[in-house]
């Protein structure tokens, strides 16, 4: 019996990535695994190993199913750079981008408003700044908003 290698975490969530989008297609496109399989020149237990993460298609694999469902392989799989000023998106962006593309236009605009309006929450924000700051750890305070929070801090009734 052949011994699977570790896979490290990039890895790993890479392959996640690739069964998820390898899956969403055949349900959106309503192809069985063996119809897949049999057009790009594999065995059924292939497909199933990929989407199941045993396995991770090779480039050309990634390439040929590319070509039978005609998209880019970027939408299979999502760290591929289409050039050099684009990153790889992550696992999370990859399952966002599959279930906003399945919406049609007045659901992608409110998935946009929704997403704008919690990234303006500070509760939702990803950054190390605190909820609450005193105007004079904030670097865009002016002076009013510091001498604001000193007379407040002086208040001996607050």
């Amino acid at each position: 019996m052949k011994k699977e290698k570790q896979l490290n975490p990039d890895e790993f969530e890479r392959r996640k990535i690739i069964a998820a989008n390898i899956e969403a297609l055949l349900e959106k496109n309503n192809v069985k695994k063996n119809v897949l399989a049999k057009h790009i020149g594999l065995v059924p237990s292939t497909i199933t190993d990929y989407v199941k993460l045993r396995a991770t298609p090779s480039h050309g694999v990634i390439q040929k199913i590319a070509d039978y469902f005609d998209i880019p392989k970027t939408e299979i799989d999502t760290t591929f750079k289409t050039d050099d000023s684009q990153s790889p998106i992550s696992l999370s962006e990859s399952i966002l981008l599959k279930h906003f593309n399945t919406l049609n236009d007045k659901g992608k605009e409110k998935t946009i408003e929704y997403a704008k309006d919690l990234s303006i929450n500070p509760m939702y924000q990803q950054n190390d700044v605190p909820l609450l700051n005193a105007a004079h750890a904030n670097p865009n305070a002016t002076k009013e908003d510091m001498q604001h929070d000193d007379d407040i801090m002086d208040d001996e009734n607050f």
